[in-house]
């Protein structure tokens, strides 16, 4: 089923109204980092576990959860392995609510 994002960036003056959104497949433990790090920066990320292992995944994700949590973001899903991590800075609207995290 097709699934409608919209994805809203409240522009900093800073960076001249450029925006950008990463892509992480994570492997391991150390991809959540990164995740996480761009997340502190105020960067979304869509992270893909379609290639990521059940273990891996679940320790990934609590990670990625809990840093998204104290950056005050949300998460959601957008396909069964792969979810919008987005700092609070950015707006995600679905039309599906029940794929919020």
């Amino acid at each position: 089923m097709w699934r409608r994002t919209i994805i809203e960036n409240n522009f900093d003056k800073e960076n001249d109204g450029k925006s950008e959104i990463k892509v992480i497949k994570p492997k391991n433990l150390e991809d959540a980092q990164v995740v996480s790090d761009f997340l502190r920066d105020k960067i979304p990320v869509i992270v893909n576990f379609e290639e990521t292992d059940a273990e891996e995944f679940e320790r990934v994700m609590d990670f990625v959860s809990g840093t998204t949590y104290a950056v005050e973001g949300k998460i959601k899903q957008v396909s069964p392995k792969v979810f919008i991590c987005a700092p609070k800075n950015i707006s995600v609207e679905s039309n599906e609510s029940k794929n919020s995290w």
